[in-house]
Formats: C-alpha cells, structure tokens, sequence
C-alpha cells in the first residue's frame, strides 16, 4: 500500500487513478497527519475482496473451502479438461 499526501493526491489525481487501475495498487490518502484516511483501489480488487466476503460469510461456505483446500494439499484432485 502506498501513502499519498491530500497535496499530492490533488495535483496528481489522473495518474494516480491510472496508476490504481493499471496496476491494482492500493493507496492510503492521508488528508491529515492524523487522520485516519482513505483507500483508493480498483474496482476489480473491490470486488475481489466482496467476493471473498461472500465465500467466507457462513460457516458452510468455509467448511467447504477448507475441505477442498485440505484435498488438494493431499494431492486427492482432479485433473480435467475443460475445453
């Protein structure tokens, strides 16, 4: 994560936004040396951390990650083709 200055967030605005979409870097925007900030981030790395919200918000959901995780560790998955 990198910090950026409400200063330099304001001047450099476009590239920071190129640069958050280009290469999914999050950015603290400190308006204040005691604040507590603002995240700025891809709307792609947002949905990524929705997603595993949602895949982590019932104790079912994470069983069955957990077990699929311990099965592939385990070498006990599947090859297949999909195409």
């Amino acid at each position: 994560m990198k910090v950026v200055t409400n200063a330099v967030f304001q001047k450099e605005m476009d590239a920071l936004f190129d640069e958050v979409e280009e290469s999914e870097e999050t950015f603290l925007l400190q308006r204040t040396p005691t604040s507590n900030g603002v995240i700025l981030l891809s709307l792609k790395e947002y949905n990524s951390i929705l997603e595993t919200l949602h895949l982590f918000s019932t104790s079912t959901n994470w069983e069955a990650l957990n077990k699929s995780m311990r099965q592939f560790k385990a070498g006990e998955s599947l090859k297949t083709k999909i195409w």
